[in-house]
């Protein structure tokens, strides 16, 4: 919704589109022995740089890898998903348009139409209601003919799959290592392990924990979950939350105390956190005096100062080394665990 509403404030002023200069892709192209400088006859090659940006910056470099592995993936994806709607078409001795025209489009809800006109007057939309609404459903149909065409693409994966001809992707994404302490919390046990980067007062963080808890329960016995906390600075409370989730990790309540925490995030004061802890049934007077030394506020801000780690926000996922960031969803978590459960 918002980006409909972002294109069509956008449309009412000039835009300029002439003059632009195509995008050079060769440098993707060059392999690592390219020279790219001489000094007095010495020469300094592509892959000298990158290994010399590695030892400089790796936080950098494995950002950038990133950004580019995601990127591929992208591309990879759709191209696979053509590729399995040209073949079904084939088969049917049609095109790939007259077999996206006959898929399942749900149906225009008028009432989210009513929404999106609000919406779009209220952020200041610089057209009436009447030129809105046949604009909003023409964006809304071509999002369900989307949603369509991505389900069937789902669908035909899954009985690639079920032939016993499932689709592999060997693309293989950056991978980042991180120690893991004895202090860290833990829950469960396999070969897939994930790294969670979390903030107790971040609302995406909490907006994640649904998905997260999914795929546990889903590969029970086959991942392995650590807590690693990662309080950004804008939040006030964020610090002391997971302090006081530590102390009551001592006594072997941490995860309940997760709970509790993300389930009333608005409610992170230093009373509010002793009343929290009383829910889970810590030993009050043990957790207090935990709290009061200030012991795992200082741990957490000397981890916080360590400039290694390629995390930049809040949740972010380290599953076996994949960076996953957001709060994306259980089958996006989940397609993720499969691939490292095949590896």
């Amino acid at each position: 919704m918002k980006r409909f509403i972002a294109a069509l404030v956008i449309s009412a002023y000039p835009m300029i589109a002439s003059g632009q200069t195509p995008v050079d892709r060769s440098i993707l192209a060059l392999p690592p022995d390219t020279v790219v400088a001489r000094v007095d006859g010495d020469e300094i090659t592509l892959g000298e740089i990158d290994e010399f940006s590695r030892v400089r910056d790796p936080k950098k470099v494995f950002q950038l890898n990133q950004q580019l592995f995601e990127l591929r993936e992208r591309a990879l994806n759709m191209m696979l998903g053509e590729r399995l709607l040209a073949r079904e078409a084939a088969d049917a001795g049609i095109t790939v348009d007259e077999l996206v025209a006959r898929l399942r489009v749900d149906p225009i809800d008028e009432r989210e139409v009513d929404v999106m006109v609000e919406d779009a007057r209220r952020r200041g939309a610089p057209i009436g209601s009447e030129q809105l609404r046949p604009m909003i459903r023409d964006y809304l149909r071509d999002q369900k003919r989307g949603a369509a065409r991505e389900r069937r693409i789902r669908q035909l994966k899954e009985e690639h799959a079920q032939a016993g001809k499932p689709i592999v992707s060997h693309l293989q994404p950056p991978r980042v290592k991180v120690p893991v302490s004895a202090g860290d919390p833990t829950t469960g046990n396999g070969p897939v392990e994930i790294l969670q980067f979390s903030d107790f007062e971040c609302p995406f963080c909490q907006r994640a924990q649904p998905a997260i808890r999914e795929v546990l329960a889903r590969y029970e016995g086959q991942i392995k979950m650590v807590w690693k906390d990662f309080p950004l600075p804008i939040h006030v409370h964020a610090v002391a939350a997971a302090a006081a989730a530590r102390c009551a990790h001592e006594q072997g309540k941490f995860w309940q105390y997760h709970d509790v925490l993300f389930a009333n995030q608005q409610a992170l004061s230093a009373a509010e956190l002793r009343r929290h802890a009383a829910t889970v049934g810590v030993d009050l007077p043990q957790f207090e005096a935990c709290v009061a030394t200030g012991k795992h506020q200082e741990a957490i801000r000397a981890e916080l100062e360590v400039d290694d780690y390629p995390i930049e926000v809040t949740p972010t996922l380290l599953i076996n080394g994949r960076m996953v960031t957001g709060a994306v969803g259980v089958e996006q978590l989940a397609a993720i665990v499969e691939q490292e459960l095949g590896r």
